[in-house]
């Protein structure tokens, strides 16, 4: 769990939500604590793997090269 907020803290410096990103990494470093209450709640666990799949696949879409665009309007016929 801790290695998942860890790259949850990557991913959010990544598309430039640095409060997030501090956020997770503070939530990471309490992860050594004994007493963490993330380790014992499957509510919070879960949570956070929803939350890292869709930041994923918010990135993965910013990553893709965008299709160039047919305009078959704007066809040039030459007699």
């Amino acid at each position: 769990l801790k290695n998942d907020l860890e790259e949850m803290a990557y991913i959010f410096f990544r598309i430039d939500e640095e409060e997030y990103a501090r956020l997770c990494l503070a939530a990471a470093m309490t992860m050594d604590e004994k007493d963490s209450s993330i380790r014992i709640n499957p509510f919070l666990k879960l949570s956070l793997e929803r939350s890292l799949d869709h930041y994923i696949s918010i990135i993965e879409e910013k990553d893709k090269p965008e299709e160039p665009k047919n305009n078959s309007s704007s066809t040039i016929i030459i007699p």
